[in-house]
């Protein structure tokens, strides 16, 4: 399955106009959080850049992610800020986060971002928004500046993913929404204009917010899996 995804920065007015808009005239789905394992081959928290995904010629984007009721083990194909990349997930139960976190370190994966994502997720003409906050994990509801984006997406076949574009980018326009820098020459092939352009890449995006916030790990010490623990406890 491919995941066809545009993303951008939402500021608190932009946040407060988008929920309004999606709960009023969309359906409410759930809020959650999250928090995430995200799995690199070189991590600079300040830097991060898309030679950070490679692994054996290729870009993958792994995760291994839980909430208060589940987990799942995520790995995304293709560049990270590419609008559409093949994602493959595996369910797996939260009293099994911990040993999908050693499966990974077995493998050779051990170096990651600890990040927590608070989530809200709408349907609003036939497309998934999440619009989601960075916050610390020891603190789920404190307030960080600058740390909120969403997310619109349409799960598609291989042969689908102009089409989902398509219907997308012009609900974008109408929600008044930017887009991010590697995204706007979709928005300018699928219905949207200039005034969609943010000025931010996805690395900047991803940069900021983890500089401010997440944790760095390396899960083969005692003191990442007691990290990871503290926080589970948390959801």
């Amino acid at each position: 399955m491919i995941e066809v995804e545009l993303r951008g920065k939402l500021s608190d007015d932009e946040y407060e106009m988008l929920t309004e808009k999606l709960s009023t005239n969309g359906k409410f789905i759930k809020s959650f959080s999250r928090f995430n394992l995200l799995y690199r081959s070189k991590i600079d928290k300040n830097k991060i850049q898309k030679e950070d995904f490679a692994t054996n010629g290729r870009f993958l984007d792994l995760k291994c992610r839980v909430t208060k009721d589940d987990g799942e083990l995520v790995v995304k194909i293709g560049e990270p800020s590419s609008a559409d990349r093949e994602e493959i997930e595996v369910k797996i139960r939260k009293d099994e986060f911990l040993n999908a976190v050693e499966f990974l370190r077995a493998l050779g994966y051990y170096n990651c971002l600890a990040t927590v994502r608070t989530s809200e997720r709408y349907m609003y003409k036939g497309i998934e928004f999440t619009i989601a906050k960075a916050v610390p994990a020891n603190d789920f509801k404190a307030k960080v500046a600058d740390n909120i984006y969403y997310e619109a997406e349409i799960p598609a076949e291989q042969n689908e993913v102009e089409d989902a574009k398509t219907k997308i980018v012009p609900v974008l326009r109408e929600l008044g929404l930017t887009v991010l820098v590697e995204h706007e020459e979709d928005i300018m092939r699928f219905g949207g204009d200039a005034t969609m352009k943010s000025g931010l890449s996805y690395y900047e995006l991803i940069a900021a917010l983890n500089s401010k916030i997440d944790m760095v790990l390396d899960t083969r010490t005692d003191e990442a899996r007691e990290s990871i623990e503290k926080v589970i406890n948390l959801l």
